[in-house]
């Protein structure tokens, strides 16, 4: 319900991304993201143009974008937005 809320309060449209071109990966690489999203879980491609990595722990994927960023810059998290902010105020009405 409170999905609904938050959608329905703004003229929004929802749209499936199902392709996306800015990715400079290897198809094995694209291959293996489509079959994720699928939630099909393969062995992680070898590429040398784009890096997968998985982690147990959160604070170990922190760290890891931290070092990362301090290397080369601009290191961050990509993710879909698919689930509620919590910043995102409920209706008061």
């Amino acid at each position: 319900m409170q999905s609904y809320i938050i959608r329905n309060q703004y003229n929004a449209k929802t749209i499936k991304l199902t392709y996306q071109l800015r990715m400079n990966a290897n198809p094995e690489t694209m291959r293996w993201i489509d079959h994720f999203v699928a939630k099909e879980l393969l062995p992680l491609p070898p590429d040398s143009k784009f890096v997968l990595k998985i982690f147990e722990e959160a604070s170990a994927f922190k760290e890891a974008i931290k070092s990362n960023n301090d290397k080369v810059g601009l290191s961050r998290i990509v993710s879909t937005f698919d689930y509620l902010h919590k910043k995102i105020r409920r209706p008061t009405s």
